[in-house]
């Protein structure tokens, strides 16, 4: 009987709170609509060439040729086991680049 009461209770709470604040009932609607916002937000950007990565807000590190030792954010990302993605020029250059850590360099091959 005892049991009966507490859930007849908290039916009514419930009840009554979705009464009073009429924005807990699109509570689940208002998370899906702002996971959908973040989906897209994170969405992996795919470069169809290098100058698109060139105009976009990546970080750039400039030639892997010329480093003196790997750049910070470079190795967080490896050891975060990021996919890093290559554009190749059609020449010896070589752009890779991290969609998720938003930071690019380049190879040259010609070396």
């Amino acid at each position: 009987m005892l049991y009966i009461a507490l859930v007849l209770g908290y039916c009514l709470a419930l009840f009554l709170l979705m009464r009073l604040f009429p924005a807990l009932r699109n509570w689940d609607n208002d998370v899906d609509a702002m996971m959908n916002e973040m989906r897209k937000e994170f969405k992996e950007k795919e470069f169809k060439s290098i100058f698109e990565i060139y105009k976009s807000d990546y970080k750039s590190f400039g030639t892997l040729n010329g480093w003196d030792r790997v750049p910070e954010e470079v190795e967080r990302c490896s050891q975060l086991k990021h996919q890093t993605k290559k554009i190749n020029s059609g020449h010896s250059l070589t752009i890779e680049y991290c969609p998720a850590c938003k930071y690019y360099f380049e190879i040259d091959s010609s070396d």
